[in-house]
């Protein structure tokens, strides 16, 4: 159980940290693609 809620704590943790890299940089005002190929470069 423990392991079970150590993946989902680091799923979102994750999650929230791609969503906020991605809110600043549309925020920023650049494209998706830019996001994107910064993000995954």
């Amino acid at each position: 159980m423990a392991r079970v809620l150590a993946a989902v704590a680091l799923i979102l943790v994750v999650a929230v940290g791609v969503a906020w890299d991605w809110s600043e940089c549309r925020g920023a005002g650049h494209g998706v693609l830019y996001c994107l190929h910064i993000r995954y470069r």
